[in-house]
């Protein structure tokens, strides 16, 4: 037997694995053998120490063939053994399935957690598309006609240092070309689960709450640490980019603003031309098309619901754009 004939029907054994589970499928037993060699096949080996490589060998004799797979610790004297061999987790036991879970991916890449689709360019695309897509609405908020660009890049260099430490950073220890950007960091508050600090934008709405710190007639923030955190996010500025990284409940964005003079330096006059009040007169156009909903009606009937609403002394609405491209 051909070694790839060897191999596509080894693969072939996917049909019976049960990915949710972390399991072969309640099948016939030659059909859980074989779900068992496709997961030997694919195994991804988190469970397995740093520094683990991953060893295959094979053997062919009269159409038949063998495959071993062994994980190898290497041993720190480069003149000493080849390594030591490292166990795959026992089958079908309880305590196995997430280790099983975790490390038979389906084709795409994605295991039972599918972030793995967002982070494995070494970045979370997902939550940056999240993130700035929720900044440029609250931008539009406050008449900041240009969105911001993430810069990818940067991105990936921010969760490298998010990584590494969970913390905000140094700007003098950065790298000369993001000494200048502006940071937000946030901390989930206790309680909080790492999903919702994944699938939510609690970061991006905590620091926009920060817009109860600035004073839009003076340009003035009290305390400015707090209502920078908030002028960053609506602030007009040329060429401006933004990037983010999340690790666990923490969420990192730097701002890098560039031909706004007297911003960084703190001028009351640049706030005051480049940061508006969610009051500012908008020019609306719809884009049904391309919106999937009629944008410029939202903040009229928001306005309208919750002025009804106060005079019943009941809580106000919050607008939905995925709601009303449903509705």
């Amino acid at each position: 037997m051909e070694s790839d004939k060897a191999t596509e029907t080894w693969y072939e054994g996917q049909t019976y694995w049960d990915f949710a589970n972390g399991a072969p499928k309640a099948t016939s037993d030659d059909n859980q053998l074989q779900a068992r060699q496709f997961a030997r096949m694919i195994w991804k080996g988190l469970n397995f120490a740093p520094g683990t490589t991953f060893k295959v060998g094979f053997g062919i004799q009269c159409g038949y063939a063998l495959a071993w797979y062994c994980p190898t610790v290497a041993k720190p004297d480069a003149n000493a053994a080849k390594g030591t061999l490292v166990a795959f987790p026992k089958p079908h036991t309880k305590d196995q399935t997430k280790t099983y879970q975790d490390n038979v991916c389906k084709s795409d890449g994605s295991c039972v957690d599918p972030s793995y689709l967002c982070t494995k360019d070494g970045y979370d695309a997902c939550y940056n598309e999240m993130a700035a897509k929720a900044h440029n609405e609250k931008r539009k908020l406050h008449c900041a006609p240009t969105p911001y660009a993430v810069d990818l890049t940067m991105a990936k260099d921010m969760q490298k240092l998010l990584d590494a430490k969970q913390a905000a950073t140094d700007p003098a220890k950065r790298a000369v070309k993001y000494k200048d950007c502006l940071e937000n960091f946030y901390t989930a508050p206790a309680g909080t689960s790492e999903a919702d600090v994944m699938n939510k934008n609690l970061a991006t709405d905590a620091w926009y709450a920060m817009k109860s710190k600035y004073n839009f007639a003076t340009g003035v923030g009290s305390p400015k640490a707090d209502a920078d955190v908030f002028t960053r996010i609506v602030w007009e500025v040329a060429a401006g980019k933004v990037a983010f990284a999340r690790r666990g409940k923490y969420v990192m964005a730097w701002y890098c603003p560039s031909g706004t003079a007297g911003i960084n330096v703190g001028k009351a006059a640049a706030y005051i031309a480049a940061v508006k009040p969610d009051t500012c007169p908008k020019t609306c156009k719809d884009d049904v098309k391309g919106d999937g909903y009629r944008k410029c009606y939202q903040p009229l009937g928001l306005a309208a619901h919750n002025a009804k609403r106060a005079k019943h002394k009941v809580p106000k609405l919050e607008l939905d754009y995925d709601v009303a491209k449903r509705a």
